[in-house]
C-alpha cells in the first residue's frame, strides 16, 4: 500500500475568461467623411486582487484613418484609451482569492467595430476577450512508492564500436524494441560477422526474419548514391522493395553486437494500427514492391544460384502477409499472386520446401496457420 505525503506549491486555484464589448469617441483633426480603417495596438494590462474581486487595468493605442474635404484628402486619428475592468473569479477550492498572484491573458486582442461618423465625433466600439488565472499556495497529496525507478545501464563502450566500423558498404547493428514508456519489450541478438560479400551476407541474414527494415543498418553515402538507390515514395513497405538488393549488391557488409536502434512500439502507428484499409494496403503494396525486387532479381550475379535465392526469399515474403487478410480480399491478393506466378519462385532444394510449396499451391490458408510454428526457411 503506498504511503502519502503533502506538500505545499503554487497552482492555479481559479481561472476564468470574460467578453467585454466598450463604446468609446474620438475627436478627430479634420471633419471625417469616411471611415477608411481602424487597428488597435500597444495593448497592456496588469491584474490584481481587490478584496474579493480582480481588477484589470489597461491601455491600448486606437488608429482610425479617415477622409476628408469631399474624400479628396486622408488622416489618422490617434487616441491611447485607458479601461479598468473588474471580474469575479471563483476557485475551485472556494477559498478567498486574498493575497493571490493574477495572471491575466488576452485571448482576444482588442479590436475596433461598428465605427461611425456622429457630430463631427467618430464612434466606435472596441471588443476584447481576457483570461484570468489565480495562482496561489495550495496543498497537495502524493503517493510514496517503495520502489525506486530501475537503473539504465551506462553504455560506455561507443568507442569500441568505432574501433569496429571498417570501410564496409554497409554496417548492420542490433535492435532492441520497447513500448511507449520506454520499457524495454525484446532484443534482436543475431550472431555478429567480420566483412563478406554482399550476397553472402544476403543469405545469411535471410535465416532471419529481420532483413529488410533499413533501421537495422547504416549504408555508407557514395555507395547509396552511386548505385541511385532510393525508396519508392507514398506505399508501405519501402523497405522491403530496396534493402535487400542494396544488401546483395554490396561489395562489403559487416555485422556488429551493438544495439544501434531502439524501435518505439506506440499504439495507433502505421505498423501498429487497428485500421483494416491500410492493412489492405499494406499487403497490396507488399506485391507492388515484389514486382520491382523481382526485376532487381535479374540483375543479380548468378553465384551457386543466389538469384534463385533471392527470387525464394522476396516470394516467400509477399506469400506470408497473406494471413494479415480477411476472405474476400486474399481471394483477391492470392489471385494477384497466381498471376504474377509468386509461387513458382520458392525454393524446392529440400523436402520441407517441396512439402511447404506443396501447400501454398495447394492449401494456401492451411499453410498461413501453420508456418508460423515454423523456422522460416526458404
Amino acid at each position: 500500500m503506498a504511503l502519502y505525503r503533502e506538500i505545499v506549491t503554487k497552482a492555479v486555484i481559479g481561472k476564468g475568461k470574460k467578453y467585454f464589448k466598450n463604446n468609446y469617441n474620438l475627436l478627430a483633426e479634420h471633419n471625417a467623411n469616411t471611415i477608411l480603417g481602424c487597428w488597435v495596438i500597444n495593448h497592456k494590462f496588469k491584474g490584481t486582487v481587490v478584496g474579493d474581486k480582480v481588477v484589470i487595468d489597461g491601455n491600448f493605442d486606437i488608429n482610425i484613418w479617415y477622409s476628408y474635404d469631399e474624400d479628396k484628402k486622408t488622416g489618422v486619428a490617434t487616441k491611447n484609451i485607458s479601461y479598468t475592468e473588474t471580474v469575479n473569479v471563483k476557485t475551485k477550492t472556494g477559498t478567498s482569492i486574498e493575497g493571490s498572484d493574477i495572471i491575466v491573458r488576452a485571448l482576444k486582442q482588442p479590436s475596433c467595430s461598428n465605427v461611425k461618423i456622429k457630430d463631427d465625433v467618430i464612434d466606435f466600439d472596441i471588443e476584447k476577450e481576457l483570461g484570468i488565472e489565480v495562482v496561489n499556495d495550495a496543498k497537495v497529496k502524493i503517493a510514496i512508492e517503495d520502489d525506486e525507478d530501475p537503473w539504465d545501464t551506462i553504455d560506455d563502450d561507443i568507442e569500441e564500436v568505432d574501433k569496429k566500423i571498417d570501410d564496409s558498404d554497409i554496417l548492420r547493428f542490433q535492435i532492441a524494441t520497447e513500448d511507449e514508456n520506454y520499457t524495454k519489450i525484446n532484443e534482436y541478438h543475431e550472431e555478429d560477422f567480420e566483412s563478406m560479400c554482399g550476397y553472402d551476407a544476403f543469405k545469411y541474414l535471410s535465416s532471419y526474419h529481420f532483413v529488410e527494415p533499413a533501421w537495422c543498418y547504416v549504408i555508407r553515402k557514395n555507395y547509396y548514391i552511386e548505385n541511385k538507390f532510393s525508396f519508392k515514395k507514398g506505399v508501405y513497405h519501402e523497405d522491403f522493395g530496396l534493402i535487400p538488393y542494396v544488401i546483395y549488391k554490396a561489395r562489403k557488409v559487416k555485422s556488429i553486437d551493438f544495439i544501434g536502434y531502439y524501435y518505439i512500439q506506440r499504439n495507433g502507428s502505421i505498423m501498429n494500427n487497428n485500421d483494416y484499409k491500410k492493412t489492405v494496403k499494406k499487403a497490396f503494396d507488399m506485391i507492388e514492391q515484389y514486382k520491382t525486387m523481382r526485376l532487381f532479381a535479374k540483375n543479380i550475379n548468378r553465384k551457386n544460384n543466389l538469384d534463385d535465392y533471392f527470387l525464394s526469399y522476396i516470394s516467400n515474403s509477399v506469400i506470408v502477409k497473406a494471413r494479415e487478410l480477411k476472405k474476400d480480399e486474399k481471394k483477391v491478393y492470392i489471385n494477384e499472386l497466381k498471376k504474377l506466378n509468386v509461387f513458382d519462385g520458392v525454393l524446392v532444394n529440400t523436402r520441407i520446401r517441396r512439402f511447404k510449396k506443396y501447400l501454398m499451391k495447394h492449401n494456401l490458408n492451411l499453410y498461413l496457420k501453420v508456418v508460423r510454428w515454423w523456422k522460416y526457411q526458404l
